[in-house]
């Protein structure tokens, strides 16, 4: 388990959050849009691929498909094709879900 310190991400280029804070990120082209667990959203101005990159060392994230990365501490139900978090469905690409239904069944 990591303590606050260590699980503070930087997600914009002053903007650091905690990674308990984060339920899911979604992409717009080259831009993010965050959504936080206070139930605000937050659009910073890095892609996808590099919030991905910051967040390898969390494994409570996952990557259902190319436009989302979903935090599993906030997953209210999953289904074959498809996640339920914060009252949204995310679809899970053909490619990932095997990888997806490993790490869940891990969790």
């Amino acid at each position: 388990m990591q303590n606050n310190f260590e699980s503070i991400v930087n997600v914009g280029s002053r903007t650091y959050l905690n990674a308990n804070d984060i339920v899911m990120m979604v992409a717009e082209i080259n831009y993010t849009t965050l959504f936080l667990s206070n139930g605000k959203k937050l659009l910073v101005s890095y892609h996808l691929g590099k919030l991905h990159e910051r967040l390898v060392n969390y494994p409570s994230f996952i990557r259902p498909n190319r436009n989302t990365i979903i935090n599993t501490n906030h997953l209210e139900d999953f289904g074959i094709d498809s996640l339920k978090i914060n009252g949204h469905f995310i679809k899970v690409s053909r490619r990932r879900k095997d990888a997806i239904q490993d790490s869940l069944r891990i969790a």
